[in-house]
């Protein structure tokens, strides 16, 4: 090996008794081993079988070089550098393993620094799918609630809204008969009641609860009008759409009550409080339109005063809304005429009711 490639550098000497420090001396490979000088002049050959070749310094960026009475470290990069550049063929296979170590050490500790992210990081990640998840969650968590569940909810609900709550019996046989007919088959026991009060209005509770004001008996032409409002509200029963805007609404927690079963006077509270102002999506809407419509289809009913009943609103000043939650609009009449359209006529009886001497029993 040329020697004339190494340039003598400075480097750090270790020995028994010396200072901890160690002391500066010079170095230079030469061809049987180290070639090391004093500050006071002294020099001495360490030979290459003698020594082994570790890692230095706190970082371990150093390299260090050990034999039995003593050591010697190339804390200088570009010494080190030379180095690795001329290092001798005696001193190669040390060396090598000293790389392969070096390699497993920088591995292990990637995979350290790796686990440590995942564990500190890993809540985050969690929390951040979870929120752009959450609706499909809420939504995949709604569909496993029994309907024996949903119903005990909604009964609970209920007692809640109905307290200060005016009856209307004299309507309560009318809306049986009909809702009846539209929920035959349907897998929740339904249970309707009317409210004195002259709000246009009808709303569902989950579990099977449908309410309806008199205010909207009042206002409806027809009992085939009041038929189309109950057969979109029964919807948005057997679609879950309350349950899931309430459970939306309320977040996580209440899910998953409403998941296991163990919900508390506060998720029935805060649930009830909820319903009143509710605001469905234009899909959901659209959907317990159309089931609404497929509904009146199997009782035989004229889908025509759904249509009706929805234009009429839509014309009212003010943007009238029933349950303030269901926006009517020219547009949805006209997509609830092309739904009768597609699906095709079918046949009908006028439901047997004098509306004239029904709408006086509520004056």
């Amino acid at each position: 090996m040329e020697t004339s490639n190494f340039t003598a550098v400075q480097a750090r000497y270790f020995a028994p008794g010396a200072a901890a420090a160690g002391e500066t001396v010079t170095v230079q490979i030469r061809p049987d081993g180290f070639f090391l000088v004093r500050a006071n002049g002294s020099e001495w050959t360490v030979p290459y079988t003698a020594i082994d070749i570790q890692q230095g310094g706190f970082d371990r960026d150093s390299l260090l070089f050990v034999w039995p009475d003593g050591s010697l470290s190339l804390t200088d990069p570009s010494a080190c550098q030379t180095f690795l550049k001329n290092v001798p063929s005696e001193l190669a296979p040390k060396m090598f393993r000293l790389r392969q170590t070096q390699a497993h050490a920088r591995r292990r500790t990637s995979i350290g620094w790796a686990v440590v992210a995942l564990i500190v990081l890993l809540p985050v990640f969690l929390a951040i799918g979870l929120w752009l998840k959450s609706d499909r969650l809420i939504d995949w968590a709604i569909g496993h609630v029994s309907i024996e569940t949903e119903r005990k909810l909604g009964d609970l609900i209920y007692q809640q809204l109905s307290v200060g709550q005016k009856p209307a019996p004299e309507f309560k046989k009318l809306i049986q008969e009909i809702g009846g007919r539209l929920t035959q088959g349907e897998p929740y026991p339904f249970q309707w009641h009317v409210v004195s009060d002259p709000q246009v209005n009808a709303f569902a509770v989950p579990g099977g609860h449908i309410v309806v004001f008199t205010g909207l008996i009042q206002a409806a032409g027809s009992a085939e009008e009041v038929a189309g409002v109950l057969a979109h509200e029964v919807q948005h029963v057997v679609q879950r759409h309350s349950l899931r805007a309430m459970a939306h609404d309320l977040g996580w927690r209440a899910t998953l009550s409403l998941l296991f079963g163990g919900w508390g006077g506060g998720t029935v509270d805060g649930m009830a409080r909820k319903l009143g102002g509710l605001q469905f999506g234009r899909e959901q809407e659209r959907a317990a339109d159309i089931a609404g419509l497929a509904a009146l289809k199997r009782a035989g009913i004229d889908p025509r005063g759904m249509i009706t009943f929805f234009e009429k609103l839509a014309k009212k000043e003010g943007g009238v809304q029933l349950l303030s939650t269901h926006p009517t609009s020219d547009d949805r009449a006209a997509a609830l005429k092309a739904e009768i359209e597609r699906i095709g006529p079918w046949k009908y009886q006028a439901l047997p009711y004098d509306w004239k001497t029904i709408r006086k029993q509520g004056s």
